[in-house]
């Protein structure tokens, strides 16, 4: 998303190119762009003003505020489909960052946001829709804004994240009222190189999680240096896989369908294989795995083992399936 303003810049100068001739207009405020009212140019000087640019079929292609100095407050760009409806509208400071994003009818995250929230037969209610999109001066995400035709607030995703751009936490909230209707929320452990996505529904409970465990690809690498600065590192590593997951996630895979096959009397009669981390191996039958620890049952003993999950390397079932950690 970071190339958001070169690309847009390039493309408001195609279409300029391609919409010649293209006439500027200028309006001392925003109402009277509004109405329509406009001013000279010779009436400029000495004042703020608008200025917006128009093809050849009087539409606004590119609006800007500029300053008694003449220097750029903000720029908008305006873009059309091919029937000549308004689809999308970019914001932008001064210094060419964008700041929002308007997204006018169909638009991936408003869609599943309303798949999740409300019942089938209102679709139709959220047809043309506006999403905003809020950014952040490093050009992340913060914010999907989501309303109505009639600019009525439905709903929001907001993010928090951990340094280099990796979502901690994403909030999807319902207006009225501002109800958390679901939350997902990622850790990280830079010692065990382990990180998971959990997801919570309307009430706090949990709904699914997620963990893998991100391979040390490169031999000889140097662990104490790792160490110093292990969060970066495995965010940076683990980054596609969690918004892999994440977004097989929003788009309706539910992975506690397949974590949950750990349970069942077929693997718990079966004998499997953890290897765990200090290099130990054991055979036996696994009893149950959260999100902590792992019961396990050895071979030819009675007695049930208890070990955290951190310790675990990869539980592995006698038909070769690897159940943990879950690798994409």
């Amino acid at each position: 998303m970071r190339l958001l303003p070169t690309v847009f810049f390039l493309l408001f100068i195609i279409t300029v190119s391609a919409q010649e001739p293209v006439v500027v207009k200028y309006y001392q405020t925003e109402q009277d762009f509004i109405r329509g009212t406009t001013m000279e140019a010779t009436e400029l000087t000495g004042r703020e003003y608008i200025r917006a640019f128009f093809d050849s079929d009087d539409k606004p292609v590119s609006k800007s505020k500029v300053d008694v100095m003449g220097n750029l407050i903000w720029e908008e760009i305006f873009e059309y489909d091919h029937t000549g409806n308004l689809i999308r509208k970019l914001h932008y400071n001064g210094q060419g960052e964008i700041e929002m994003m308007y997204v006018y009818g169909s638009e991936d995250m408003s869609m599943a946001f309303i798949e999740y929230n409300f019942p089938e037969e209102r679709y139709r209610e959220f047809r043309d829709r506006i999403t905003q999109y809020d950014y952040l001066p490093d050009g992340e995400i913060d914010s999907y804004q989501f309303y109505s035709v009639d600019g009525t607030k439905f709903g929001a995703i907001f993010h928090d994240y951990f340094d280099k751009g990796n979502i901690k936490e994403e909030r999807w909230i319902s207006y009225p009222g501002g109800k958390i209707v679901r939350l997902f929320r990622t850790y990280y452990d830079p010692e065990s190189r382990f990180c998971e996505l959990t997801e919570y529904d309307s009430t706090g409970a949990k709904v699914s999680h997620v963990g893998v465990v991100i391979p040390e690809e490169e031999k000889g690498r140097d662990v104490e240096s790792e160490k110093q600065s292990g969060l970066d590192n495995m965010l940076e590593e683990s980054s596609e896989i969690i918004k892999d997951i994440r977004e097989r996630v929003v788009a309706g895979w539910k992975p506690q369908e397949e974590s949950g096959t750990l349970l069942t009397e077929e693997i718990q009669k079966s004998s499997d294989t953890i290897y765990l981390k200090n290099g130990q191996i054991l055979e036996g039958d696994l009893i149950q795995m959260n999100d902590k620890y792992v019961r396990f049952k050895l071979l030819d003993d009675d007695d049930i083992l208890v070990i955290p999950l951190p310790s675990v390397g990869e539980i592995e079932q006698r038909d070769g399936k690897v159940v943990y950690p879950v690798i994409y």
